[in-house]
């Protein structure tokens, strides 16, 4: 399952791979990442990213990614962004 900000819940590898192949707006970029956490069976990421999207736009964000994980595997990914939403 993936939370991911703006997004329907993605549930399923299927769900997930449609995601990346065909609704991502991200073109290129690159990940800093500044901080992991990491828990018996949970891992928390805090950084930044930096890219374009697939029409050329500049994108630049901080984020925070929750993973959640069942024998070695990821069940669970929740994706939060630093931005003005409220």
């Amino acid at each position: 399952m993936y939370r991911r900000p703006g997004y329907a819940t993605l549930a399923g590898l299927d769900s997930i791979a449609d995601y990346y192949r065909n609704t991502r707006v991200i073109g290129r970029g690159e990940h800093d990442i500044e901080v992991v956490i990491e828990g018996p069976n949970e891992v928390a990421v805090r950084g930044s990213f930096r890219g374009v999207s697939h029409s050329g736009a500049p994108l630049s964000v901080r984020f925070a990614d929750f993973w959640r994980f069942v024998d070695h595997l990821a069940v669970e990914r929740n994706t939060y962004f630093d931005v003005a939403a409220v």
